[in-house]
């Protein structure tokens, strides 16, 4: 599975959430616990936003207020194990959680740039984390990028990719239609609001389940090298840390064989 994150860092997710911190730590420490949990079967990248500030009723900064994901400040995909340790050390950086405008429009630009560059195999999923109404609409000119709306870009990204996207709404988000519109588009049907850092963690492990493939693209699988004996070969199912032994004929229909090569 692929997972890339579209992340709020402005200055409003210092605002408090909980007695244990604010927004952006409960959110930072959720999506790493939850990442944790299934890093060996994930490829993960980051693009967080503003990379500059942007304010509404002004130009935008030259270059855009998001970088690319290979700029200053993001993490390109890479194996999760390898992301955890980029992400930790992003929340070392200065000024991180200081930033002005929520340019997420600008941000689901850079995430299909991002996307189509990466040539990336297996599931995708789009998870984007803010805590407000998206503002500060970019100027390709000025990106480099062509734009679109954010419910129309998730709805192109489930049409030819199959990719989802899935909205998390911290404190502040509640009501925000648009966001609720980028979920429907995204075929993920609402947007996830969570009662507290415990359940967004609990959200984001189902997220990720989802999207980290469990299944098999064919019923044959290639034994290399074959069995040998083959009356010795077992088939064991391992899911959610419970291994179970499959018979060979089992039900009216079911069961598995080895060919003789």
């Amino acid at each position: 599975g692929n997972l890339l994150l579209v992340f709020d860092q402005s200055g409003s997710m210092l605002e408090p959430w909980t007695t244990g911190g604010n927004k952006l730590t409960a959110a930072q420490m959720a999506i790493q616990n939850a990442i944790t949990a299934l890093k060996d079967q994930l490829t993960v990248g980051a693009l967080f936003f503003p990379t500059y500030a942007c304010i509404p009723a002004l130009p935008p900064p030259p270059g855009g207020a998001v970088t690319p994901i290979e700029g200053e400040g993001q993490i390109p995909f890479q194996p999760a194990d390898q992301f955890l340790t980029a992400w930790n050390q992003h929340w070392m950086l200065p000024g991180i959680g200081l930033g002005i405008g929520t340019p997420m429009n600008e941000a689901f630009d850079r995430a299909d740039v991002a996307i189509k560059n990466a040539k990336l195999t297996g599931n995708i999923a789009v998870v984007a984390v803010t805590d407000g109404q998206p503002n500060c609409l970019p100027d390709p000119a000025l990106t480099m990028t062509p734009t679109m709306p954010e419910p129309m870009r998730a709805a192109s990204w489930l049409a030819s990719n199959n990719i989802k996207t899935y909205v998390v709404g911290l404190p502040g988000a509640q009501g925000v239609q648009i966001l609720n519109d980028v979920a429907m588009s995204g075929g993920t049907m609402t947007y996830i609001i969570p009662d507290d850092p415990k359940m967004l963690e609990a959200k984001l492990k189902e997220v990720i389940s989802e999207t980290v493939k469990t299944g098999f693209d064919s019923c044959s699988i290639t034994l290399t090298p074959a069995a040998d004996p083959v009356d010795k070969l077992l088939m064991v199912v391992e899911e959610n840390g419970k291994r179970s032994r499959v018979e060979r004929v089992f039900g009216n229909d079911g069961g598995w064989s080895v060919s003789p090569d």
